[in-house]
């Protein structure tokens, strides 16, 4: 997938549906270990009906590195974007747009 947001190029669009809690997080931590560093992806908590804190900081270290690819998240509430930017989670990343993309279903 190649869709555009915003005139970005986005790899990979990850939707969490029902609860995100630490092994989900771990789980998702390690899919982005094996996409190219290069690559962008989006992770959607729209549709999520519960994000753990501890899942939170389960995925911060991997948000606060540059060895992994390009991740925006969208669809958190603010207490999820606070606690990420205390994880280290830059600020920039949090709040992509809750809008479809080209490509996206």
């Amino acid at each position: 997938m190649h869709a555009r947001a915003g005139g970005e190029r986005v790899d990979a669009v990850f939707s969490i549906t029902g609860a995100f809690d630490p092994i989900a997080a771990s789980q998702f931590r390690a899919r982005l270990a094996e996409l190219p560093s290069e690559a962008s992806v989006v992770l959607d908590f729209s549709r999520a009906w519960e994000v753990a804190d501890l899942a939170l900081a389960v995925l911060a270290p991997a948000l606060a590195t540059t060895r992994h690819p390009r991740v925006l998240l969208r669809g958190l509430t603010q207490h999820q974007e606070r606690m990420l930017e205390y994880l280290g989670v830059d600020p920039v990343i949090l709040g992509a747009p809750a809008r479809k993309w080209a490509g996206e279903a």
